[in-house]
């Protein structure tokens, strides 16, 4: 009988390892499958592979860029590693199916961005088990419309590029012509799409760029083009300064430039063929003139605009002035004058020293009734003493449209404006309908109440095995992870804070992610009846928080739970209060606080009070920690205070209240109350946050640990 047994126990033990070796044999990855696929103007990887390991298997997917000929990364970012080109994409995931880059992941810096024609190596690993697979993919040229432009340097070149002014035309003519080139160079069904000539009028001629323009003009041209003309009363302007841009595009858009082309005048030869800006001084007189004095008068750029039922006139020189008057009689004068555009009767004229004065206003009513609907503005430097004049720009002005114009145009605003709101409020109508049906949805009927009907130690009773199979469907579809859990593992006890938002409970709760037994924890719950700005500002917290992760410096979100109301966040328990309770100037020396708000809030708490410089600098060095992990993870906090950091046992500060935190630089466009006494300038004048703001917080706080919680009692 003995022997038996032993010949039994044997036998189960040789089946038992040759299962386990079984199972071990057969969990594996496999089938890794990566497919390019087009995001706006990115490419993006959507990668799946099929797995026999358990479905809790975590997953972590990198992406590696590989130089290939086709595609080469020259600068390295990193000083100390110039053999790595750009840092690794990195994602983790529950699923087996992952779009890479993840917006969620935020923006890492230096990480290897995903490129058309470019070859990039994979590997998906577990976290928890040893298995790996890993594949090459080289994302081709054209992805869903997208296309590469890495052959531009096989496209044709433009050579003998010219550009001349013609001053007995007053035309700019450009030259040029299309080198040889192999089309077998080029990828397939792409050819030569046109030729692009932009031309620009500068306005600086010690700039080699011409400084910035008055006027521009673009246009495309046949590929068998080699010459173009402008005329240059096109292009208003002061100064003969003209830049001159060609281009070879393709039918992917993809273009060649060509150098450049500048091509300027002597001011003397800019006056005499510039008939839209300033000309040549010229004589009034058939018998007598000298001009030299109003040559050496320099340039001004002049502008005219209507406002409402007033044409207003500028200028100013373009260099300083240095002309300067020898007697009374010598006198240069600016003559502005108003005429019909239709007949060329002269409305109004004025005259004006240019040297004294720089604008000057006409009033349309005084002129404009019965005139007609379009009037010109023509503009005269004039030296009367010596019979000479030079012409300025001509502009165009429409002073009033007839009656049977107008009525039209007003109803057909009308309709638009109707149009559009009626659109509008739809829009929201249905947007608002479709996140509270989403609410209702997933409601199912269960609430807890938060408003003061809470008991200590109230159990949520719901069916946990459906609850349970409810989250795993939810993560399976991408709406829930693995911090997800039913509101059936909480507890929830006294409540220990409260804001706009709702409440804050002490609670117990039972099967968080990565704890055994149940756990003192705090949890914050979205009130009953929330807006829809409260309700998706409760979810970018816990957002944020998950973002965050674990950090001894900073509050750790230990579970959530979103697919059911009331939304709750569950986050570790911090059971000594803020630095503001803590400080003696609260809590043993001014004893303000009554015995019964203490309890409350610090619970059985209880704490050496030494703040000492040694113990002051100590709380400085641990926010500073926590708000490094912060901005390492470009995540601006935005309510950094003392009332925000909370102490354990241990004293060790712990940042908390992530309500207002955004990622990134952050532009405050609501109209919500904000913790003035902490704010930056930049955050009060302009509503821009960034870590810097955060910095400026930091800077209160210690203020703040150094009176003992006084800041600006005044503010």
């Amino acid at each position: 009988m003995e022997a038996f047994s032993k010949g039994f126990n044997l036998f189960l033990m040789v089946y038992a390892v040759l299962y386990v070796g079984k199972v071990c044999g057969s969990a594996e990855l496999y089938g890794l499958m990566v497919t390019p696929i087009r995001s706006d103007q990115q490419v993006k990887l959507h990668v799946w592979w099929n797995s026999t390991l358990p479905d809790k298997t975590s997953y972590e997917v990198t992406v590696t860029h590989v130089d290939s000929e086709n595609c080469i990364l020259k600068d390295s970012p990193f000083q100390n590693h110039r053999h790595i080109k750009c840092a690794p994409i990195v994602t983790s995931t529950d699923t087996t199916e992952v779009i890479i880059p993840n917006n969620d992941d935020g923006f890492v810096k230096h990480t290897c961005p995903i490129q058309l024609h470019c070859t990039y190596s994979l590997a998906v690993v577990t976290m928890n088990l040893s298995f790996k697979i890993t594949d090459l993919i080289e994302v081709p040229d054209c992805v869903e419309g997208l296309c590469s432009c890495h052959y531009v340097e096989h496209l044709p070149a433009l050579v003998n590029t010219s550009a001349v002014i013609d001053r007995t035309s007053n035309q700019l003519i450009v030259s040029w012509a299309l080198d040889t080139f192999l089309e077998t160079d080029l990828p397939a069904n792409v050819t030569l799409k046109a030729i692009h000539v932009g031309v620009r009028r500068g306005t600086n001629n010690d700039l080699g760029w011409g400084g910035q323009h008055s006027s521009m003009k673009e246009l495309a041209l046949p590929t068998n083009s080699n010459t173009h003309s402008f005329d240059i009363n096109d292009f208003p302007g002061s100064k003969f300064i003209f830049v001159i841009q060609l281009k070879v595009i393709d039918t992917r858009n993809c273009e060649r430039a060509a150098v450049p082309l500048r091509v300027t005048l002597p001011d003397s030869d800019q006056r005499f063929h510039n008939t839209t800006a300033s000309s040549k001084a010229s004589c009034t007189n058939d018998t007598f003139c000298e001009c030299d004095r109003l040559n050496s008068f320099p340039d001004f750029l002049l502008a005219a605009r209507l406002e409402g039922s007033e044409i207003v006139v500028t200028w100013r020189p373009l260099k300083p002035v240095t002309w300067h008057q020898t007697s009374l009689t010598d006198l240069v004068e600016l003559s502005l004058a108003i005429r019909v555009e239709e007949t060329g009767t002269l409305l109004c004229t004025v005259t004006v020293d240019p040297t004294t004065s720089n604008t000057h206003t006409f009033l349309v009513d005084e002129f404009s009734a019965n005139h007609g609907s379009s009037v010109l503005l023509t503009s005269t430097f004039i030296d009367a003493n010596n019979y000479c004049e030079r012409t300025m720009p001509t502009y165009k002005f429409q002073t009033h449209l007839s009656r049977s114009i107008l009525l039209p145009i007003l109803f057909i605003l009308l309709a638009v404006s109707i149009v559009v709101i009626i659109v509008s409020c739809i829009c929201v109508y249905y947007k608002r309908r479709s996140k509270f049906r989403w609410k209702a949805n997933n409601w199912r009927g269960v609430y807890v109440r938060s408003s003061g009907e809470h008991h200590p130690q109230l159990a949520m009773e719901e069916n946990r095995l459906y609850i349970d199979m409810e989250i795993l469907n939810a993560r399976a579809r991408g709406d829930a992870d693995y911090l997800e859990v039913p509101h059936s593992c909480l507890r929830i006890g006294r409540e220990i804070g409260k804001g706009a938002f709702g409440r804050v409970f002490m609670a117990s709760a039972v099967k968080l992610p990565g704890f055994n037994g149940p756990k003192i924890v705090a949890i914050k719950q979205l009130k009953k009846c929330s807006s829809s700005d409260e309700f998706d500002e409760f979810l970018d917290e816990i957002t944020m928080m998950k973002k965050v992760g674990k950090h001894p410096n900073i509050v750790a979100l230990l579970g959530c739970c979103t697919i059911k109301e009331p939304l709750t966040m569950i986050m570790e328990y911090v059971g000594c209060g803020d630095l503001v309770q803590y400080a003696p100037t609260y809590t043993m020396l001014s004893g303000t606080m009554g015995d019964e708000d203490n309890n409350s809030t610090l619970g059985s708490c209880s704490l050496e009070y030494v703040l000492d410089h040694k113990e002051l600098h100590n709380f400085a060095k641990q926010i500073a920690f926590g708000m490094e992990r912060l901005e390492e993870l470009q995540i601006t906090h935005r309510d950094l205070a003392a009332r925000n950091i909370l102490i354990d046992e241990r004293k060790t500060l712990k940042i908390s209240d992530f309500g207002l935190s955004r990622t990134g630089i952050y532009v405050n466009t609501r109209n919500k109350k904000v913790p003035l006494r902490w704010l930056s300038i930049e955050a009060m004048r302009d509503n821009l946050y960034s870590n810097k703001s955060d910095v400026w917080a930091f800077g209160i706080v210690l203020w703040e640990i150094g009176t003992l919680g006084m800041v600006f009692d005044s503010i």
